[in-house]
């Protein structure tokens, strides 16, 4: 009896598993954007990408939302994309607004990693996006998703920039500094007239005899002006605010 109860309890959780996941797929054309051959087309890659990295890979259009698009993208992930294994990310377009967001749980925001993950996604598809190819914006999206994906399942660690300056432009500063000062040397060499630290050095000063001097001050006065404080809310690609969710957003 306990073994055809737990048989029935697997089959019950496979089901809702199964429910739940034709609840939620992995595109979303609720602004109706796309034709149905490109639907079909960016939800194989969707599945391609989730498929390879064991994440959740969602695309969702609108045509407008309650709140912000910050909020309305990390609610979808936080209550309705929860199965990713390796973590889930979701990419959201208004288009009554022209707004667009990126969210990502705790998971995938380990392998997005700040503002230089969004923006290795952001300078592939807001190009895109901003001359209206949604669907080439979308793919953009997953292409870059599936690569920060498979670069943290490979390294361990998200992606980030490499900072350091290469050899070969430390050589050209040094080259160029050698030169301006090589040429500010050969200027001096030029003039009989050496440069002096005041004015007064030039004066000869047997010609130029000073009788009286007297500096008057009128008066003066001080105003100090409060420093505006700089503003959260940021109209560009900026990150997002919450704790739990990764990733950020902008207009296009």
């Amino acid at each position: 009896m306990k073994k055809i109860f737990a048989i029935l309890t697997m089959l019950v959780t496979l089901l809702v598993a199964s429910v739940s996941w034709a609840a939620a797929p992995s595109l979303q054309d609720n602004a109706r954007v796309m034709t149905p051959q490109e639907r079909q087309a960016v939800t194989a890659l969707l599945k391609k990408v989730e498929a390879d990295n064991g994440i959740r890979c969602v695309v969702v259009t609108e045509k407008a939302i309650q709140g912000t698009p910050a909020d309305f993208a990390n609610s979808l992930v936080n209550n309705v994309y929860t199965d990713g294994k390796n973590g889930t990310i979701l990419f959201l377009q208004v288009t009554g607004n022209r707004k667009w967001h990126v969210s990502t749980d705790l998971k995938m925001k380990e392998a997005v990693v700040g503002q230089d993950g969004l923006e290795y996604m952001s300078k592939e598809f807001l190009p895109l996006l901003k001359k209206g190819d949604n669907v080439g914006a979308y793919k953009a999206f997953a292409t870059k998703a599936g690569e920060l994906a498979a670069y943290y399942k490979a390294n361990g660690k998200g992606w980030e920039p490499d900072y350091t300056v290469p050899g070969a432009i430390i050589a050209l500063i040094l080259s160029a500094g050698i030169g301006l000062i090589y040429m500010a040397y050969l200027r001096g060499t030029m003039s009989n007239v050496a440069d002096q630290v005041a004015a007064d050095a030039y004066i000869n000063k047997e010609s130029f005899n000073l009788t009286y001097q007297n500096d008057m001050y009128m008066g003066s006065r001080t105003t100090v002006v409060e420093k505006a404080s700089k503003s959260d809310d940021d109209n560009g690609s900026s990150g997002s605010g919450s704790s739990s969710n990764g990733g950020g957003g902008g207009g296009y």
